[in-house]
């Protein structure tokens, strides 16, 4: 995996993926592809910390993990919330 963040003020993170790697981002946050993937989306409401979190500080308790399934590909993802988590 290689990363690059784009230059201000539309920074963005750019990620080349390897065949069968997966990166885990926030729902919303990715911006364009290029190359097959597949999606999941995995929710974290088991604890009581995780429904802390979303109440009081905003944090996501839903997340998509993109599994690329082509060759070495990009994709392009801004924080959907413009928050400090990515």
């Amino acid at each position: 995996m290689k990363t690059t963040i784009s230059e201000y003020p539309n920074s963005y993170l750019k990620v080349e993926l390897n065949e069968s790697e997966k990166i885990i981002v926030e729902r919303g946050a990715m911006i364009l592809s290029d190359g097959d993937y597949e999606l999941k989306t995995k929710f974290e409401i088991k604890t009581f910390n995780n429904w802390i979190g979303k109440i009081f500080e905003g944090k996501s308790i839903a997340y998509n993990i993109y599994k690329l399934l082509s060759d070495k590909k990009e994709f392009a993802i801004e924080n959907a919330k413009k928050t400090r988590e990515i």
